[in-house]
């Protein structure tokens, strides 16, 4: 049985959960004592960034060198893979996520 200072971890465990707040406010507070908008401003700042250099009538115009992954430059698959991490999350699929690719 797995113990720390002869006490058994199920119960370490045990009084941690039961000593988390289940009260909607008491909730809030513990969230916002430990709450970083660092993290937030970051990702909208990098939003930010990314609709001004592809704003929606920009995406109307793309050619398919521009829009396309795998040929080693600045495209906008590969933008939406890399600098989109604050804020959304679209890495770790294959290429096939875009529709279309360069492949080797």
């Amino acid at each position: 049985m797995l113990e720390f200072h002869n006490v058994p971890l199920k119960t370490i465990l045990r009084r941690a959960i039961m000593s988390l707040p289940t009260n909607f406010n008491d909730i809030l507070r513990f969230f916002e004592k430990d709450y970083d908008t660092a993290k937030e401003d970051n990702a909208l700042s990098a939003r930010g960034q990314f609709l001004q250099l592809y704003p929606l009538n920009h995406l109307k115009k793309m050619t398919l060198d521009d829009y396309v992954i795998g040929k080693g430059t600045a495209s906008f698959c590969a933008c939406v893979e890399v600098k989109t991490r604050t804020w959304a999350n679209m890495q770790g699929a294959t290429a096939l996520k875009f529709g279309i690719y360069y492949g080797k």
